[in-house]
Parts: structure tokens; sequence; C-alpha cells
């Protein structure tokens, strides 16, 4: 029985821990995004018209996705209901974040260091978000009971709320 306990208590910890670095890598992601510093680096360079109006798209869905968050964040718990449209907003942003990221690649050369540096870091920042967020997710996913399950899953939709409060 305590073999059980442990067990369950380890699987609590890694979700509860791979929440905690979610929380952190979001807060990170957004901070470079909110400084002004990514969009100022990404029109650093002279875009073409379908370039500048693909990076505007871009960043105007994720402002709209952090929008809806926020307002998710008002009650997590009803949210719980909401868990597609999460995964629909992940997706979005993961999209917009795509968008923008194409576009910086075809022009890598012409960016400053300083620039080029700014958006590696950015880069990374969202690379280790969607690692801490998908480990988080199996975390979550493992978990047998249906009670410790659905406290998970209120788990991820609180921590998504933080980092959509902490966004707005």
């Amino acid at each position: 029985m305590l073999l059980c306990l442990t067990a369950c208590t380890s699987q609590q910890k890694d979700a509860a821990f791979s929440g905690a670095s979610v929380v952190a890598g979001g807060v990170a992601f957004d901070a470079l995004i909110q400084s002004g510093e990514v969009e100022s680096a990404v029109f650093a360079t002279e875009l073409t018209e379908a370039e500048l109006a693909k990076v505007i798209a871009a960043f105007d869905s994720y402002a709209l996705s952090r929008e809806v968050l926020g307002e998710m964040a008002k009650s997590p718990e009803a949210a719980l209901s909401l868990r597609g449209t999460i995964q629909y907003e992940h997706k979005l942003i993961v999209d917009a974040y795509s968008d923008i990221q194409s576009v910086v690649s075809d022009n890598w050369q012409s960016y400053t260091p300083v620039d080029q540096s700014r958006l590696k870091r950015w880069q990374a920042q969202a690379e280790r978000l969607e690692i801490q967020y998908n480990n988080f997710l199996a975390a979550v996913d493992s978990e047998i009971s249906a009670d410790v399950r659905y406290q998970r899953i209120l788990e991820v939709l609180k921590i998504v709320s933080q980092l959509a409060l902490m966004a707005v």
C-alpha cells in the first residue's frame, strides 16, 4: 500500500513539476513578445507585402488566443468543458509561431547579429515550452484514476489560466 501511495505521489509530483515548468516557460516566451523585442526584431528587415501580412496576421492570432485564454482564466473549473477550445487555442498559437518563424527563416541573412540573437532566444523559448507542454500533458494522461485525472485536467486548466493572466 505504501508503494502505491508513493507511486501516486510520484506521478502527481511529476505532473505538478511539469505544470510549473509550463508556467515558467510560457511566461518567458510571452515576455519576449510583450516586451516588443520579438516584434521589433522580426520587422527589423525589409519584408515583402505578403510576408508582412503573414507576420501581422500571426501576431494578431497570438493576441486573440491570449484573450480567449485570459477569459478562461476567470473560471478554470468551468473551463473543463472547454478542453477542445484550449487545444484549439494552443494550435493557433503554434501556427502563429510557425508562420512568423517561416518568414524569419526566409530572411535570416538580412537580420543583424543582435536581431538574430533575439530571434534565436525566442525560438529556443518556444521549443522548450512546447516540450514542457507535451511532457505535462503526458504526465497528466498517465494518471490512472478518473478522479485523479479530473484533478490533473483541472490543474492543467489552472496553469493555462495563470499563463493567460500573466500575459494579458
